[in-house]
């Protein structure tokens, strides 16, 4: 699998993962060392993620509040931004 961020600004490195993404991978490999440091150089003021798993865990959510990380969750918010 490939990940990639974008925004308004730019975008983020590519990330390849060769091993199934869970919650612990998916922040040890991708919100700390990629997500964190873009968005807290004023690259984005919310991120947005899809439900997978690895997203929705509450070991993600955690992670992503300890660091100060606004969330725009997966398709619920897309339907209320959509009205």
């Amino acid at each position: 699998m490939i990940w990639g961020g974008i925004s308004h600004q730019g975008k983020t490195e590519l990330v390849t993962v060769q091993h199934r993404l869970n919650a612990a991978h998916y922040c040890d490999e991708i919100i700390l060392p990629i997500v964190v440091p873009y968005i807290q150089n004023d690259n984005a003021d919310v991120f947005q993620q899809d439900n997978a798993r690895c997203h929705t865990a509450r070991h993600t959510q955690h992670v992503l509040a300890e660091n100060n990380i606004n969330t725009l969750d997966g398709l619920r918010d897309h339907q209320i931004c959509r009205q």
